[in-house]
């Protein structure tokens, strides 16, 4: 028996070394995205000229226009209050203390659930690159995530023992947590339940009803946006495709899990399913000492977290009908994988005594860090190192090179929130269609456009009275290379919005506007030539544009 525990001991420090060496290779990871992320892109100009208009009052009136509870907005706009927003590094800087309190709350969560390193949630979780690139980007899922995170063991201390600083505790963060994003609500409810669930079976029924009272005041906090969430109705039906459960899972296979080699969603799965089983296999056999007790509690607690989290997600992505990024899995991944670490720490299984079951569990954990470091590094700092946009160059590009004759085009017309952060030029720009307020994303605006009957006229016009004037086009975005015309090919222009088919679907319309504005110009224009760009290496595919010229008026 000695020689077991002899041989835990060593063990449990080797995976702690190498739970503290995976730590530091993700503060490095973090600090060199915070290096080369570059200028912000669309979303993240989004959240900074929001949380920096004149006063709280106008910021509360333009929540409507954003996906998102206040919180966010709100430190943010108290961090540049401090100061410390006056440059992008600044900026970044918070965004990088944002990632850095998601390792801390793996690390926090783990004590709290009685094992030493968080193995599985750092490296499965931790180790991603969309985990690294979203969680520091200047918008609210990284806070989400840490928030969600600390709820989720809070909420289990709540279950363990109620006493009155952790019901505060646990009450204070999950208003917090729903505050930064309106689907930590989902998650919270996972929580609850699995907290609900383990006491109803111990018969505690009093700490069943603290635990729905903190969902409750959660749920209540929320109720000031219930007027913007009805309301953000009328813009939202822009953004609504079809879409099925497979979707979902195809991005959560291939660009969640998968985001830092193909082979980790395997691992994901695999785990996923043990997890299962090892958990289940407790709660049945467990024994009725007073650890083992605590273990099947813990077990019973991550498993119905764990199961119910992603369910409620597929669920809620299909019901709401919108394509689904990536980064909208983050919040699930972070959940499961701290589950799995409850499960999988400190753990004994089929009977083998304590010392040599945590031995060869740890033993399994230490080669898994390897396995996964191994696969992953070498595609995780390429992916880390990419810049979130490559408007800002284009921006300083045509600054040099613009003439007050000149006109610049911006497609996509969200491409513009970018581009007016950072384009000084003397020519005059707008958006296809054109729209009058770029410092958020105005949907509502676009609204107006798809309903209007002539919603390209202005730049039409703006485009001949360049060309007649011997000016330059300058066309920044997605033109030349997809929807070239065919000759002779007229293109359809559509009716305004609801119309046919199509309904509001905002898709359809800006592909036709585009369509129509590259006629125009091919129609019109003596030269339309794509302009080659320096390279600055990787760059987020989301906002990665070109630039295209057209110059002379053929008639």
């Amino acid at each position: 028996m000695s020689t077991y525990r002899e041989q835990t001991n060593i063990t449990c420090r080797v995976e702690l070394l190498a739970g503290l060496l995976v730590t530091v290779l993700l503060v490095w990871l973090h600090v060199e995205f915070m290096w080369n992320a570059g200028a912000f892109w669309r979303d993240e100009v989004h959240t900074i000229h929001l949380a920096t208009l004149p006063s709280m009052a106008e910021v509360w009136s333009y929540m409507y226009f954003d996906s998102f509870p206040v919180l966010s907005v709100a430190l943010i706009r108290l961090w540049s209050g401090l100061g410390l927003a006056g440059t992008e590094l600044g900026l970044r800087f918070f965004g990088l203390l944002v990632g850095f309190s998601i390792i801390g709350a793996l690390w926090y969560n783990a004590r709290l659930f009685g094992h030493r390193t968080p193995t599985i949630s750092l490296i499965l979780f931790g180790l991603s690159s969309l985990v690294i690139r979203v969680g520091d980007s200047i918008r609210p899922y990284g806070l989400g995530v840490f928030l969600s995170i600390v709820t989720f063991g809070l909420i289990w201390r709540v279950v363990d023992s109620p006493t009155p600083r952790r019901i505060i505790a646990a009450t204070v963060v999950s208003v917090l947590s729903v505050q930064a994003l309106y689907t930590n609500a989902l998650l919270l409810f996972a929580f609850c339940l699995g907290g609900v669930v383990v006491t109803l079976c111990s018969g505690m029924w009093k700490r069943a009803a603290i635990l729905v009272g903190i969902g409750v005041v959660a749920a209540l906090s929320l109720l000031p946006y219930i007027g913007m969430i009805r309301g953000s109705g009328d813009w939202v039906i822009l953004l609504k495709s079809p879409h099925t459960f497979k979707q979902s899972w195809d991005v959560l296979w291939g660009s969640a899990l998968g985001s830092a080699s193909p082979l980790i969603p395997w691992i994901w799965a695999f785990l996923f399913l043990f997890g299962i089983l090892v958990a289940a296999y407790r709660i049945i056999r467990g024994s009725g000492e007073e650890a083992s007790t605590k273990r099947r509690e813990t077990s019973l607690f991550s498993l119905t977290v764990m199961v119910v989290t992603p369910l409620i997600f597929f669920v809620f992505y299909k019901v709401m009908q919108v394509n689904i990024p990536p980064w909208y899995f983050l919040y699930p991944m972070a959940i499961v994988a701290v589950s799995l670490d409850t499960i999988f720490g400190n753990t004994t299984f089929c009977g083998i005594t304590d010392d040599k079951s945590k031995s060869v569990w740890g033993l399994c954990r230490v080669l898994l860090i390897i396995l996964v470091v191994g696969l992953t590094l070498t595609a995780l700092r390429q992916k880390v190192n990419i810049r979130q946009t490559n408007v800002d160059f284009i921006a300083t590009e045509l600054a040099k090179k613009v003439s007050k004759e000149d006109l610049v085009l911006v497609n996509p017309w969200f491409a513009g929130i970018t581009f007016q952060r950072y384009y000084k030029g003397t020519a005059s720009w707008m958006t296809i269609p054109p729209l009058e307020d770029l410092r958020i994303h105005r949907f509502d605006l676009l609204k107006e456009k798809m309903s209007n009957r002539y919603p390209m006229q202005q730049v039409f016009s703006g485009i001949e009275e360049t060309l007649k004037r011997g000016g330059t086009l300058w066309l920044v975005g997605d033109f030349y290379n997809r929807y070239r015309h065919r000759e002779g090919m007229v293109p359809k222009v559509l009716a305004p919005a609801p119309y046919e088919s199509y309904g509001w679907k905002s898709g359809p319309y800006r592909q036709s506007w585009l369509i129509q504005t590259e006629y125009f110009i091919h129609s019109n224009a003596r030269q339309y030539e794509r302009l080659p760009l320096k390279q600055y290496g990787s760059v987020n595919p989301y906002e990665r544009l070109f630039v295209v010229t057209a110059i002379g008026w053929r008639y």
